[in-house]
C-alpha cells in the first residue's frame, strides 16, 4: 500500500508539472519586466517558483523512500499552489462579475 501510494504521489506530481509547464514562461516575462502589480508577481513566484520546487521535492522525498507525511503535505502544498491564481480568479469574477 505504501508504494502505491508513493507510486500514485510521483505520477500525479508528473502530471501536474507537464500540465503547468507552459505557464513559465508567461510568469518568467512578468518577473523580468518587474512592472506589473505585485500580486501579479506573487501569482507568478508561487506559480513558477514555489510549486515546482515543492513538486520535486515530493517526487525526490517519494522516489527515496522517506518521509511520506512530507510528501505528502509538498504534494498537497504545490497543487494549491498551482492552483491558487485560478481559484483567485474566479472567485473574483464571482463576487465582481465582467
Amino acid at each position: 500500500m505504501n508504494i502505491l501510494l508513493r507510486l500514485l504521489i510521483i505520477a500525479v506530481l508528473g502530471f501536474v508539472i507537464w500540465q503547468f509547464s507552459d505557464l513559465f514562461r508567461l510568469d518568467m516575462e512578468i518577473l523580468r519586466t518587474g512592472d506589473a502589480r505585485w500580486f501579479n508577481i506573487l501569482f507568478a513566484l508561487s506559480e513558477s517558483v514555489a510549486a515546482p520546487l515543492l513538486a520535486i521535492a515530493a517526487i525526490v522525498l517519494a522516489a527515496a523512500n522517506k518521509r511520506l507525511l512530507y510528501v505528502t503535505i509538498a504534494a498537497a502544498l504545490a497543487i494549491f499552489f498551482f492552483i491558487l491564481p485560478f481559484a483567485t480568479f474566479f472567485i473574483g469574477i464571482m463576487i465582481h462579475g465582467f
